[in-house]
């Protein structure tokens, strides 16, 4: 039996026009200047807690948004919200410390 093979249809050039607003926008957000936001908290998920030390937690967080990153995190730095371990503030400054993706737009507490 002979395979056929079907090639998937070349984008039509107007989709990157319709695009590239919302890349722009994107794009100034992530440039954004935020060290004005340094000193409030940002809340997170805590994916699972892997180790845990008299002064720090190893906490793996970004597993339901794609950038899956385990960090050691001092426990006098982080707060546990909602009388339980999966959610937790901590603050911007070590949020962008520990490379989690931050920019203008990231809603803040405090």
């Amino acid at each position: 039996m002979r395979n056929l093979y079907h090639a998937p249809p070349a984008p039509l050039p107007y989709l990157l026009q319709l695009q590239r607003p919302y890349a722009e926008a994107d794009a100034a957000s992530a440039a954004a200047d935020t060290s004005h936001l340094d000193n409030k908290r940002v809340e997170q998920r805590a994916d699972e807690i892997k180790r845990e030390t008299d002064k720090a937690l190893l906490i793996r967080v970004g597993h339901w948004n794609g950038w899956n990153k385990e960090m050691w995190l001092p426990k006098s730095q982080i707060e546990f919200l909602y009388g339980s371990r999966r959610f937790f503030l901590m603050p911007v400054w070590l949020a962008k410390e520990k490379g989690i993706p931050f920019t203008i737009n990231t809603a803040v507490v405090d």
